[in-house]
């Protein structure tokens, strides 16, 4: 097995250039060095000892992430920027997705704190106050994603949810819908879920419109239960003329439960989005929908939290928040002028 001595030995170098390359300190280094040590590590098959040197440094280089679910596709767009956010620090992560549980949510955390990471960057299940005082408790650097709770004071990279659901509630506003219904997972205290709630209601507020209870439907997380809650407020005769889905998943379902009704888009509903997919533009209509950055998002959560352990601080305090825009394609329309007209659903 080749060694540090071999690659410094071969590409010519000192074995502290090698050392700065592997762990992704090259600033100042030149091309040519890099790439000769690129070469020259793939020629030897040099694989760092990365428990030796934890040992030596009295620290690892591994980032624990852990995930409410791994399942929904904002996530692996996430991934990526967390993802090349070590590799510039010379970092590596360690994944793992809860599945929407608390239980394996505690389970898999106490795995990432004994396997010796370096920091943690934290999506949570929803945390009951003994799990909030266990992570408030963790003593190395935490960054929560996308999500968190108030009593927890630890650092946010998230998108603003608040200004998100101000937009798209906005902007049907903006076409003269009065009547506007919501489709949301279960708040469960989760923060982003009930800053787009309230980024709901505070624009309806301002704009002197009043909802009723039966305009704010929740949904249970699944692949199905939104299609539920939509056809049963859209099954009545007096439905809203506008609904505001509150998930990238519910957007799905929110447009089957309105096909399944036999309801068109925007012409008997309109519909606004929160989260852009790609395929928001191929669906017919194409969807309307307020986009965050999650790339973005998670490279700046890895780059903050990396930069922390070097340094040896803990994470600076302030959150930090992307402001998400709207992109208007051709699911809104004018409100329809009266009830809706009686269809057969379709089964």
């Amino acid at each position: 097995m080749a060694t540090i001595e071999d690659v410094a030995r071969s590409a010519n170098v000192s074995i502290a250039t090698v050392s700065r390359y592997i762990n992704g300190r090259t600033l100042g280094m030149s091309p040519a060095t890099k790439e000769r040590l690129r070469i020259t590590i793939a020629t030897l098959g040099y694989v760092p000892n990365a428990a030796a040197r934890s040992l030596k440094t009295g620290r690892s280089r591994l980032i624990g992430v852990l995930i409410a679910n791994i399942a929904h596709m904002y996530w692996s767009t996430m991934l990526e920027g967390i993802e090349d956010g070590c590799r510039a620090m010379g970092y590596t992560m360690l994944i793992s997705s809860a599945g929407n549980d608390l239980e394996t949510q505690d389970r898999y955390l106490r795995t990432l704190l004994n396997q010796n990471v370096a920091g943690l960057l934290i999506n949570p299940v929803f945390a009951d106050e003994s799990t909030i005082a266990q992570w408030a408790a963790i003593s190395q650097p935490v960054i929560m994603l996308d999500r968190t709770y108030p009593a927890l004071r630890k650092p946010l990279v998230a998108i603003d949810n608040g200004h998100g659901a101000r937009l798209a509630t906005q902007h049907l506003i903006d076409y003269g819908h009065t009547d506007i219904g919501l489709i949301s997972w279960e708040i469960n205290s989760l923060s982003n879920r009930k800053e787009r709630l309230d980024g709901f209601l505070s624009t309806l507020q301002e704009s002197g419109l009043s909802i009723e209870p039966d305009r704010i439907a929740f949904a249970r997380e699944s692949w199905d239960d939104g299609v539920r809650a939509t056809r049963e407020m859209f099954e009545r005769a007096n439905a809203p003329t506008a609904v505001f889905s509150a998930n990238m998943e519910l957007n799905l379902q929110v447009l089957s439960g309105l096909r399944l009704l036999g309801l068109r888009v925007p012409r008997d509903v309109s519909v606004v989005g929160f989260d852009a997919a790609p395929w928001d533009p191929l669906l017919e209509p194409p969807l309307t929908a307020v986009a965050g950055a999650p790339y973005r998002l998670g490279k700046l959560a890895a780059l903050r939290l990396c930069r922390a352990i070097e340094q040896g601080t803990t994470v600076r305090p302030h959150d930090s928040r992307f402001r998400p825009v709207l992109i208007t394609r051709e699911s809104v329309g004018p409100p329809r002028p009266g009830p809706l007209s009686q269809k057969p659903a379709r089964t």
